[in-house]
């Protein structure tokens, strides 16, 4: 759903969307987690905020490190 808002141009949707998915994570997985903090870096590159991004990014990475596969802190 995020991605739908990002391709509308609707960056505040699109983070709300994300922002839930993290808020509402339970028992969910640290991949998920990675995989959404970097979805919200994305968000805010795309839309002009490099140092929010880059805070996400850098969030995205340091959870991707303590992963078993080593492939996702190539893409955080």
């Amino acid at each position: 759903l995020s991605i739908y808002y990002l391709n509308l141009g609707e960056p505040q949707k699109a983070l709300d969307t994300l922002f839930q998915a993290l808020d509402g994570r339970g028992e969910s997985s640290s991949v998920d987690e990675t995989r959404v903090l970097n979805s919200i870096g994305l968000v805010y590159e795309k839309f002009g905020s490099p140092e929010k991004a880059l805070n996400y990014y850098e969030q995205a990475f340091q959870k991707a490190k303590d992963l078993p596969d080593k492939r996702y802190s190539a893409i955080a």
